[in-house]
């Protein structure tokens, strides 16, 4: 199967200037998963660990604005809590289930869930302030009971 990925250039194709960099005000937000990548990488006191690159388009519920980030999520003890949210949002796994769980890393790529944003602030290279969004919390997709209390 061929993905058509309309986003490449082709070797002749005139490049236009591009959307500006976005940075999404903190608050509730849904996304959808584009893509994800594995990597293996040095997480600082995580140490070197598997991690899944999950490429993000994020919608702000506050302004409806959105923004293609991606988030690092390391396959760690430490951040097991992280996995639980992610794949409950995602609708992959039941919320409190204490179940052994195994994530079906092929179907995630277009599954959407909601999240909390906020953002990250760090000193780059050159020394100067940048700013980013990053994902705070993954959250659990509504209840039948909370989708009933919205109905009037």
């Amino acid at each position: 199967m061929t993905e058509k990925n309309t986003e490449a250039f082709g070797w002749d194709d005139p490049i236009e200037k591009g959307a500006e960099f976005m940075l999404l005000p903190e608050g509730t937000a849904t996304f959808e998963v584009l893509k994800i990548e594995r990597a293996r990488k040095e997480m600082g006191k995580l140490g070197t660990c598997n991690v899944a690159l999950l490429s993000l388009l994020v919608t702000s519920d506050e302004t409806g604005e959105s923004a293609t980030f991606v988030e690092n999520l390391p396959l760690h003890r430490k951040t097991q809590f992280k996995l639980f949210q992610f794949f409950s949002s995602i609708g992959m796994r039941q919320h409190g289930n204490d179940e052994p769980f195994v994530p079906n890393w092929g179907k995630v790529v277009g599954t959407t869930g909601a999240c909390k944003i906020g953002i990250r602030e760090w000193k780059g290279k050159d020394g100067e302030p940048h700013k980013s969004n990053e994902v705070v919390k993954y959250l659990d997709p509504p209840t039948e009971a909370d989708v009933q209390n919205l109905s009037f």
